[in-house]
């Protein structure tokens, strides 16, 4: 065991230790010193771990930012950046993270590689860190951000995957519409992703919310970079491998202790002394740093909450980072933004999103409101057993126009434009509600329950369909 500490430059302090242990061997260095950013006022300390197990290495790296002086306000973007060292030994080595293997460039999906990036990566049970998919902007027909300044960002952190346009119908039919990333979107999908998750659980960022956000002078890449980082600073553990080799060299040296006070009559070696001494010198030093970490903890507890905060399904502050209701510029988006927030309650089939691909209406956050009133109604239903009245008392005390039974010659007539697929299911759906002032501006939302889903389904969203009163 070897121990060295030195002070390169004012306030620059390094500490080193050497530990081995067999064909084991334990590197640590911890180095403090002031924020590089100008203005701000923290002391970065980085802690570095290095275990040589022979047949391969463990990297632990950990940075932390503490204030030299009390001052309430929020860091600025970019001001906690990753040790450089990360981009040596993820552009250098074959570096892994659990099942992962974390490179320095983004990945391709197309149409034939989605199903494999699905099992192998997105939904893999063992995957450790955040995936960041990046779809193609329809208007500019390239991803926005860059995925590969995307994935330079978050190195070490997350694993960044260009959907390229061929690829999106596939996605969308292996995990449906409201979790797929598709449209110009870029989306975080945390571990533990499966085709059934609830969709707020993995938040999106809309196109326009990113150009937004770029106009006001932020970068998603950032947003992204702050949100991973709340989460990670609650969730970061060492491995299994080098807790246990902490624990069997303590006990090595605690035996060979033992045996040199019994070889000298029960004092204790003067090479001993030194190392007893440096050892309370590092116990000063590991109580303080507990302090620092006990403060530290609190801090990040906080910060997961308002991460999960963020992200739960029922969360719709309007300042929060991804699309708010007011954001919602079409009826795609409406229905994204619905399924999204109310997913445990509405599915949207695929002839409705056909229906609002081609239809334009002047208020889609309007049809945000009928959705969510489509969808209390249905936990309602559930929770109560069916026993919730009559459905046109609770869209008429939202203000809204509801109709349980079409007209017997409106379905003779046009019986079968109020037939809607979703894939091999089909269904006739006559109960709706109408939004809009007459009969060009309206649009008609229609759905019901079918049997073997809780949730109602939605099987239309799109303009006024033709009834039998109207002269054709």
């Amino acid at each position: 065991m070897a121990t060295a500490t030195w002070t390169p430059k004012e306030r620059h302090n390094l500490e080193s230790k050497f530990q081995g242990m067999g064909k084991k061997s334990l590197y640590e260095t911890t180095w403090s010193h002031p924020s590089d950013s100008p203005g701000v006022d923290q002391l970065l300390t980085i802690d570095i771990s290095v275990l040589d197990t022979g047949p391969h290495l463990e990297f632990d790296l950990r940075s932390t930012l503490t204030a030299d002086t009390f001052r309430v306000a929020p860091l600025d973007p970019g001001v906690i950046q990753r040790p450089r060292i990360v981009d040596r030994l993820v552009g250098g080595y074959d570096c892994r993270l659990g099942s992962n293997r974390m490179l320095s460039y983004s990945q391709q999906i197309d149409g034939g590689t989605v199903r494999p990036f699905l099992r192998d990566t997105l939904t893999h049970p063992d995957r450790a860190v955040p995936v960041v998919l990046v779809s193609h902007h329809p208007e500019h027909g390239r991803p926005i951000p860059d995925p590969e300044w995307l994935q330079d960002r978050l190195l070490g952190l997350a694993i960044v995957a260009e959907v390229a346009p061929s690829a999106e119908e596939p996605l969308i039919a292996e995990l449906g519409r409201s979790r797929a990333c598709t449209r110009g979107q870029v989306r975080l999908y945390w571990p533990g992703f499966t085709p059934t998750s609830v969709p707020g659980d993995h938040p999106y960022f809309s196109a326009s919310f990113i150009e937004q956000q770029r106009a006001e002078g932020t970068d998603p890449e950032d947003i992204l970079f702050d949100r991973i980082t709340r989460v990670a600073s609650e969730r970061h553990r060492q491995s299994h491998e080098l807790r246990s080799f902490r624990v069997d060299f303590r006990e090595m040296r605690r035996e060979e202790l033992l045996q040199a006070v019994d070889e000298t009559g029960g004092e204790l070696p003067e090479e001993w002394m030194q190392e007893y001494e440096n050892t309370l010198d590092e116990n000063e030093r590991l109580q303080a740093r507990v302090e620092a970490l006990e403060t530290e903890l609190q801090n990040a507890k906080e910060n997961l909450r308002h991460a999960y905060r963020q992200t739960a399904t029922s969360g719709k502050s309007e300042d929060e980072e991804t699309k708010s209701r007011q954001d919602v510029s079409s009826l795609i988006e409406a229905l994204n933004f619905a399924e999204e927030q109310f997913g445990e309650h509405i599915y949207v089939w695929k002839s409705a999103w056909a229906a609002a691909e081609s239809t334009q209406y002047h208020d889609p956050p309007e049809i945000v409101d009928v959705l969510g009133a489509v969808a209390h109604l249905a936990r309602a239903y559930e929770e109560e057993d069916g026993a919730v009245g009559p459905w046109r008392e609770h869209f008429k005390e939202r203000g809204l126009k509801f109709t349980r039974h079409e007209s017997e010659p409106t379905m003779n007539q046009y019986g079968e434009r109020r037939q809607f697929h979703d894939g091999e299911r089909q269904a006739t759906m006559q109960t709706h509600v109408t939004v809009g002032q007459g009969h060009e501006h309206c649009l008609q939302i229609y759905f019901d329950r079918v049997d073997g889903d809780d949730r109602f389904q939605i099987g239309y969203c799109g303009e006024h369909l033709p009834y039998a009163s109207e002269n054709t």
